[in-house]
């Protein structure tokens, strides 16, 4: 609200809708790393974060519908958790500038990037439900949220590619990043 009340000219309102895209990439990046992280980097036996967050990524493989089993507590709880200070802060933030023309855009941007983090858990499960309410789909096909097409191509064998879980906007550059070389032989998982 305090974004919104300090909204005082067209530009205002362009900055503060440039900010949606540039957060749900930066969601989409951090969704990818950390995604990736806990497949293929992080141990399942690490104390503390091993049981509570490596360990489920993992679980997801053999189970990819168990997600689809989860209600919205146990979906988004831990993304949240981990997001109420970036929310605390872009609050605090709003709060104290001025909104200066370049002053709206930094408040707007860490903002929405917190609340597209509080809910990726939330898109990852919409992209394996088998029915989402239609406003949902809709995003989807716009590639505005990620859509169960797009996010199938990671859990293909060997699962090593499209780790986005948001949008799945930066998968393609995520996967050339974090690509492990492979074996001859051994074929590519479809890019969609």
């Amino acid at each position: 609200m305090r974004l919104l009340s300090a909204v005082g000219s067209a530009s205002d309102l362009f900055r503060l809708c440039l900010a949606l895209p540039l957060a749900l990439a930066l969601a989409d990046l951090v969704s990818g790393l950390v995604h990736w992280a806990a497949d293929r980097l992080l141990p399942s036996d690490w104390p503390v974060l091993g049981p509570a967050f490596v360990q489920p990524f993992r679980d997801h493989h053999r189970d990819p519908l168990g997600i689809t089993r989860h209600d919205f507590v146990d979906t988004n709880g831990n993304n949240c958790l981990v997001s109420w200070p970036l929310a605390l802060w872009a609050f605090a933030a709003a709060g104290e500038v001025r909104f200066a023309e370049r002053e709206l855009f930094a408040p707007a941007l860490l903002l929405q990037t917190t609340l597209a983090l509080a809910l990726t858990n939330q898109i990852h499960q919409w992209a394996h439900a088998p029915a989402v309410p239609r406003w949902v789909r809709g995003l989807q096909r716009a590639g505005l949220l990620l859509s169960r097409r797009h996010h199938m191509c990671h859990h293909a064998p060997p699962q090593d590619r499209h780790f986005c879980i948001t949008t799945g906007w930066l998968d393609r550059c995520l996967d050339r990043l974090l690509a492990r070389p492979r074996a001859a032989g051994q074929g590519q998982t479809s890019m969609v």
